[in-house]
């Protein structure tokens, strides 16, 4: 990949999201012209707790504010498009160098009811 490509931090916004949910954080370190490195660090659970029922509870928690998450950013996402016109013509490009950030945007947008949003949508990776 090239240095000097540019994103809009889709991808950082939804890691730290992710990382935040199940108790973790994540750092930046930067240097003016060399660059950035991201670290995202979480509690790992040891393998005999992985089903106790505190670890469930855990799990449905985690679950439940990952969905709440969900429905705040598409209300946002909603707020945004309010006064759009999607005409028979209208087409919606996506572009991101992770196929699971495309992905993360296309369940998003099927969940806002876009008509035919199959034939709209082109996928750059």
């Amino acid at each position: 990949r090239a240095v000097n490509t540019r994103g809009v931090g889709l991808g950082l916004s939804i890691s730290k999201m992710i990382c935040e949910e199940f108790g973790g954080q994540v750092a930046i370190h930067s240097k003016p012209g060399v660059g950035s490195a991201f670290l995202a660090s979480f509690a790992m659970l040891k393998p005999k707790a992985m089903n106790s029922p505190e670890r469930r509870l855990s799990v449905r928690v985690a679950e439940a504010r990952l969905v709440q998450q969900a429905a705040i950013i598409k209300t946002k996402l909603q707020m945004s498009t309010t006064g759009i016109d999607l005409n028979d013509r209208s087409r919606i490009l996506v572009v991101d160098d992770e196929a699971y950030n495309c992905e993360v945007l296309r369940m998003m947008l099927r969940s806002l009811g876009i008509p035919r949003l199959e034939e709209r949508l082109t996928v750059c990776i």
